[in-house]
């Protein structure tokens, strides 16, 4: 990738890494679906006043917004209900770890869905290293007993999987979506669609899991949820989808190999987080697979190698 879009994603791996501790903030007043309404609605509402300020129009096509819909749900919506029941039970750092397994579902859909993506020995080589740091982080303590903490788990990784489904919907929608002219959709109106469809899914999500939308008191709470909303999510996806149009699919999704150390650190100054060993073996090793998946071993390697002279 250029120079100028590691920038942005350095840019959406920050704000993205800052987002657990936010949610774990949020939890001390809020039930996880409350939480992601208010992440949701007020992201949504702000790309639609950047489409129009910008003077964009949204598409008239049903399959366009039926498209939406589902990534709206699985990119958005549905994951980030899962992370939040997640971290009722697990640390902000040890999410933003699991999250890093992305790439690795990412992978797999890719090479099913994407022509231009496929999986070849260094990615599967990846794949394997990815879900062996995972059984490293569960620990050999899961096989025994299945606790709240394992279940913590496991809905993380399960977002993980709708994420990466959002990345393969996301990247269907960039490349194929255009106007009664044929003219492309800009990622901007696509990424707001999107958001917007997401927001609309809050509303029954919030009535059935909590009866009914639950408002946060004082601003120690409100600016962590603000900042989720505004910039974690509606500046960060618009980033996102920008950069689902200029690049493949899994590379995009490489932005979880930045999150963790983020997620970390940010968690441990904000709320004295301390993870054990185990999940930083854990961390080394989805890292390792990451690399492979990204294919820059070979760059690692060929450095490695030493060189010959006459």
């Amino acid at each position: 990738m250029k120079t100028s879009l590691w920038f942005l994603l350095i840019f959406i791996a920050f704000v993205w890494g800052t987002s657990f501790t936010s949610i774990e903030i949020g939890l001390t007043q809020l039930s996880p679906a409350s939480i992601m309404f208010w992440r949701l609605v007020p992201a949504a509402a702000l790309t639609v006043i950047i489409v129009y300020f910008f003077g964009y129009k949204y598409p008239v096509n049903i399959r366009y917004w039926i498209l939406c819909a589902i990534t709206g749900a699985v990119s958005s919506s549905i994951p980030f209900v899962m992370l939040a029941y997640g971290q009722q039970n697990i640390e902000a750092g040890l999410a933003g770890i699991l999250n890093s397994a992305v790439p690795i579902s990412t992978a797999v859909l890719a090479h099913i869905f994407l022509r231009n993506d496929k999986l070849h020995p260094l990615k599967i080589l990846g794949l394997v290293l990815g879900v062996t740091g995972i059984m490293i982080i569960f620990g050999l303590d899961s096989l025994h007993e299945f606790d709240l903490r394992s279940m913590g788990q496991l809905l993380v990784l399960g977002a993980t999987f709708s994420y990466a489904m959002g990345f393969i919907f996301g990247k269907q929608i960039v490349t194929t979506a255009k106007y009664a002219n044929e003219e492309s959709v800009n990622s901007l109106v696509i990424c707001s669609s999107c958001l917007i469809c997401g927001a609309l899914w809050m509303f029954p999500l919030v009535y059935f899991i909590d009866g009914g939308l639950q408002i946060p008191h004082g601003l120690n709470v409100w600016l962590p949820l603000m900042f989720m909303s505004i910039f974690g999510t509606g500046i960060a996806y618009m980033v996102f989808y920008y950069l689902l149009s200029q690049v493949e699919a899994t590379k995009v999704s490489m932005v979880t190999f930045i999150i963790p150390p983020i997620a970390i650190m940010v968690g441990w100054i904000t709320l004295g987080e301390v993870l054990s060993p185990n999940i930083y073996l854990g961390m080394g090793v989805i890292f390792l697979g990451l690399v492979c998946l990204d294919g820059h071993i070979k760059v690692i390697f060929r450095w490695l190698k030493p060189k010959h002279t006459d």
